[in-house]
């Protein structure tokens, strides 16, 4: 099953406007958040189908739009492991774009109908690095999500089952 994905072209319908706002976004000046939404697509995902598997070249990062998502990983022996459930208004795999030439760590699949936007990765790097401000706005973003997950790792497995 393949993810539908729409062409990206110079007015992409309603991108910039889906991107304004969201955590992710937010600081970046009106100029910037053009150029995102112009090489941006626009997502549609049925219940099961699978974004990107884990190992792929990881050329583009996601904002959920509605629906849900997983990620996760496979063993060698093909087991499944979750990761975590995407919901509305997430971001991820953003921080693949700041490696050399990455590669998706997990595979991602709806668990429902679900659309998502996907970013160009290579093209917003590029357009960080004539900001110095913006890339600490996102950086300083991207620490305090890290800091949640961390927080919730330890609400998971430092308290007895009857705590959590």
């Amino acid at each position: 099953m393949n993810a539908h994905f729409s062409a990206p072209h110079a007015a992409h319908p309603g991108i910039a406007e889906e991107l304004r706002g969201r955590a992710f976004f937010e600081s970046l000046a009106p100029e910037q958040l053009e150029r995102v939404a112009r090489k941006a697509r626009r997502i549609q995902l049925d219940d099961g189908e699978c974004l990107f598997s884990q190992g792929d070249p990881a050329t583009r990062f996601y904002l959920l739009l509605r629906g849900q998502s997983k990620l996760f990983r496979l063993a060698p022996s093909g087991a499944e492991k979750s990761i975590q459930i995407v919901t509305p208004g997430n971001t991820f795999a953003e921080a693949l774009m700041f490696l050399q030439q990455p590669r998706y760590p997990v595979g991602a699949q709806a668990l429902s109908r679900a659309e998502a936007i996907g970013i160009d990765a290579q093209d917003f790097a590029t357009m960080l690095r004539g900001s110095v401000d913006t890339c600490f706005l996102l950086l300083g973003d991207i620490s305090r999500r890290l800091r949640g997950l961390i927080q919730e790792i330890a609400n998971l497995t430092l308290h007895s089952a009857t705590c959590r």
